[in-house]
């Protein structure tokens, strides 16, 4: 059913400052219309300074032709004709938020690296506030699954957690996301936080919606990968992997026996999505086209997709929740396997240029795996990491560090192979007693001791990896905008910087602040209590 309706006034909370803020949204609008065309979510757009020194022309010193002196002319003609733009683009370039992008997708972009290379300098001032009519309702509460055969005998935390608030997408002046409790997809103002429009579908909208190329997709609990004009909210297309409308009794809910519960990449001209929930009832991994909703390939999985599909150059990965991510190839979905090792499990999942990141499931760990290989690199206590360049940035519960990224895996990858050779020779002692000698001659016993002592070294080598560390009382999400690290809390949201990981900046919200985007001049940060909040410079 699709039901489009008119923005609601009085739902979004008006600031003090909220006057400017508008102002400033104004003037952001203006700087759009002189950016580059829209692109896709794996891209990026030219930043304003590119075209503003392209059209200035400074430090020109050969005589221009008369097309070229038309153009200056031209170019300065205009600016004396329309002051408010080059004063736009001289503030924006001043303010820092000159490399405006958007936010399309879950953590940015389909590796869900969480990065933008915007730049959005704190202090930040409150713009507005989205209130919803109703809180998130997660799939699964909170509490440990009783599934867990190991839960009777440690305190594991849950791994099925992939929807405690509306986490956002935000593309040009519209801000989007999905209701796990009204099952609607809605679209606000970027500058106001009213509501421009929303949709109903027939369940539950569990992860955000992705946008690219004018169009939203976004799936829903009721089976149906959705299509719709990003501008008005209208249907383009609905696909149903599953072929046929089964309902359940699930999570308190009447939902498709095949939820799409992976959220929804966009790739070209491709969109992927994963439904199901039983396994032994079938379970898909599809691909479409996706301009037309036009079926291109689709295949049976052995697993129960629980978060955001993302993608490398040539796989789709599809977390689990209870089971490590499973591998597949984007071409024809051919299965290539779960990841192997440690039973980590966990809904969050990101790509490095060579690593897998995922977890941080039942160990309360991240594991990072090489793409090619699937071999284990490295294990990190935390809930989330950042991999930007030579650096990785990792947040766990109370405190914020970076580390050397390259030294860190490189001396991770050395440690694994002394951890998998102390295992092998474990194994020979228990089959040939600790006397026998290996081919070198030395005793199993001996070597146990070498390994051991090697072990030792790596891991002060990697502790020699650490840049800095802060405390941080903010765990619930991470992202990086330029140079400058956002992190959330419980009722606060923060701003550190790259270099020392000093606190530059914080503002209070409403909740548990677990999903942050940073986009077009603007930082949005959605809560457990399903606000969203947008916080602008302080310029």
């Amino acid at each position: 059913m699709n039901e489009s309706l008119s923005a609601s006034p009085g739902r979004a909370s008006s600031h003090p400052s909220f006057r400017g803020a508008k102002r400033r949204g104004n003037l952001a609008v203006a700087a759009h219309n002189m950016r580059s065309p829209r692109r896709g979510p794996s891209q990026t757009q030219e930043p304003l300074l590119a075209m503003t020194e392209q059209a200035l022309l400074p430090g020109e010193t050969t005589v221009p032709s008369s097309n070229h002196r038309h153009r200056r002319s031209a170019a300065r003609h205009d600016s004396m004709r329309y002051p408010w733009i080059f004063a736009t683009c001289c503030l924006l370039m001043v303010c820092g938020v000159c490399r405006a992008e958007n936010w399309p997708t879950y953590q940015h972009d389909n590796r869900r690296t969480a990065i933008t290379s915007e730049r959005l300098q704190p202090p930040l001032i409150h713009a507005w506030t989205y209130t919803p009519n109703q809180e998130p309702c997660p799939a699964w509460d909170q509490s440990p699954a009783k599934q867990d055969f190991w839960q009777e005998f440690f305190d594991l935390p849950p791994r099925v957690t992939f929807d405690r608030a509306y986490y956002v997408v935000s593309v040009e002046d519209g801000v989007y996301f999905g209701s796990s409790a009204d099952d609607r997809i809605y679209c606000l103002d970027a500058s106001t936080g009213n509501e421009r429009w929303s949709y109903c579908t027939d369940a539950p909208v569990r992860l955000p919606p992705t946008v690219v190329n004018g169009k939203l997709y976004a799936g829903s609990d009721d089976g149906n990968l959705y299509c719709l004009h990003a501008q008005d909210g209208t249907l383009i297309w609905k696909y149903r992997p599953a072929g046929t409308d089964r309902r359940i009794i699930g999570n308190k809910r009447m939902i498709s026996l095949w939820p799409i519960r992976s959220g929804v990449l966009v790739e070209g001209d491709t969109a992927y999505c994963a439904a199901g929930l039983f396994p032994q009832e079938g379970a898909y991994l599809c691909a479409v086209d996706a301009a037309q909703g036009m079926e291109k390939w689709k295949r049976s999985m052995d697993v129960s997709p629980q978060g955001c599909l993302l993608a490398s150059t040539s796989r789709l990965y599809v977390p689990t929740g209870r089971t490590n991510p499973a591998a597949f190839d984007r071409a024809t979905g051919q299965a290539l396997g779960t990841i192997e090792g440690n039973r980590t499990g966990g809904t969050y999942a990101l790509i490095s240029e060579e690593a897998l990141i995922f977890g941080p499931g039942s160990t309360r760990q991240l594991e990072a795996h090489d793409l090619e290989t699937k071999d284990h690199i490295a294990s990190f206590n935390g809930n989330h990491v950042l991999i930007a360049a030579d650096r990785a940035y990792l947040q766990s519960s109370g405190e914020l560090l970076t580390i050397d990224r390259k030294g860190y895996f490189d001396r991770s990858r050395e440690k694994s192979k002394l951890a998998a050779r102390k295992e092998a020779v474990r194994k020979l002692i228990r089959e040939k007693g600790e006397d026998a000698k290996n081919e070198n001659g030395i005793t199993f016993k001996e070597e146990t001791q070498i390994l051991d002592k090697k072990i030792a070294e790596k891991n002060e080598e990697l502790l020699a990896c650490i840049l800095w560390r802060k405390p941080c009382p903010y765990p619930y999400s991470l992202i990086l905008a330029g140079d400058v690290l956002y992190s959330g809390g419980a009722g606060k949201v923060a701003a550190f910087g790259t270099t020392d990981g000093e606190e530059s900046w914080s503002a209070p919200v409403t909740g548990k602040a677990y999903g942050l985007a940073v986009a077009n001049g603007r930082l949005l940060v959605s809560t457990d209590r399903g606000a969203v909040h947008c916080f602008t410079p302080a310029r």
